[in-house]
């Protein structure tokens, strides 16, 4: 049974050493290593083994992990010391055994580097434009729906306290009542939670960003002045003539952009006693269309891309109100606007 014992361990030991020569010679290292273990005894073989690997020119690390392993017949350690070696081959590009600096590492080329910021400026200079847009347009979108609760609100509490009817008490017989229209514009704009009238003058520009004009330059009541400043930021202003109570929104102030007729400046006007927003009924496409008509500046209460008028823009809350693009039903009003 011992004798048995004997050459079955002596088996699994020539079978260890056999694959360590092996892999020694596969990684090339030690090459004629295999030929002097193949047929050797143990103690011999072990001992012709640590000096080959001493031999070696191997890393330092790697030396002392092998030896060791060798010695105490330790096949992971062994793997392990080889798994180095590989590595500093790989790292080094080379095809034969060579000395490996521990210091240095695997890392980008500059080439690499440069490919890698190209394709990234490009992408950004991709996707910036339209992140910037969206967010824009998200914001304008949210001040819109802010204001237009303020002012639905501001109407409604205006009605509660002087009573029904507001339209028709502010006209008697076609002719403005001064008295109960000074009294709604104060009641009106009070119930907006207003601070102050600005004195600064300001730019308007067109739907189509083709014409604008000066708060203080136009008398005319059609053009929108909204320099009455409310605590969320944005701006009213309040008209009763001409049959009609107009009202006019700057829904982010005169102080932030784009100041622009469709995009954050509206026309509302009053309804049954309710606020209303205001929607293009005839369109005018050329200056020739526009040479018989009484106010060719505001006429139709234009709304679309079209449009020539300085005023082009007027009619668009009613568009903004249900995003609708006004050229287009099957798109919606604020992913149409421009910058």
């Amino acid at each position: 049974m011992n004798y048995k014992r004997v050459n079955w361990v002596e088996k699994i030991k020539g079978r260890f050493f056999n694959k360590v020569t092996m892999a020694l010679c596969q990684n090339n290292l030690l090459t004629n290593l295999f030929h002097t273990t193949r047929h050797s005894e143990q103690s011999g073989a072990t001992q012709r083994i640590c000096t080959r690997v001493s031999e070696a020119k191997l890393v330092p690390a790697s030396k002392t992990t092998l030896l060791r392993a060798v010695q105490i017949q330790d096949h992971r350690h062994i793997n392990f010391a080889l798994s180095s070696t590989r590595h500093s081959e790989r790292c080094e590009g080379a095809t034969h055994v060579g000395m490996f600096d521990k210091n240095r590492r695997a890392a980008f080329t500059l080439a690499e580097i440069l490919i890698t910021l190209g394709i990234i400026g490009v992408v950004a200079a991709l996707t910036i434009p339209t992140l910037v847009k969206n967010y824009r347009i998200k914001v304008l979108k949210t001040r819109y729906t802010q204001t237009y609760a303020i002012l639905s609100e501001a109407t409604i509490k205006t009605r509660m306290e002087l009573g029904e009817n507001l339209y028709e008490n502010c006209f008697i017989n076609n002719s403005i009542n001064s008295v109960f229209s000074r009294k709604f514009e104060e009641t009106f704009l009070k119930n907006c939670n207003y601070i102050q009238k600005s004195t600064e003058d300001y730019t308007i520009t067109n739907y189509t960003g083709t014409q604008s004009y000066s708060t203080t330059e136009q008398g005319d009541s059609d053009y929108p002045a909204p320099l009455y400043m409310l605590k969320n930021g944005s701006s009213v202003d309040i008209r009763v003539n001409g049959s009609t109570i107009r009202i006019f929104a700057d829904t982010n102030g005169p102080k932030s952009g784009p100041n622009r007729l469709g995009y954050d400046i509206f026309r509302f006007h009053l309804k049954n006693d309710l606020l209303a927003p205001v929607k293009m009924y005839k369109k005018y496409t050329s200056e020739e269309e526009l040479e018989d008509v009484l106010y060719p500046f505001v006429d139709g209460y234009p709304c679309t891309k079209d449009s020539p008028q300085i005023l082009n823009g007027t009619g668009c809350s009613w568009y903004a109100h249900h995003d609708m693009n006004p050229d287009d039903e099957t798109k919606g009003y604020w992913e149409s606007l421009k910058f």
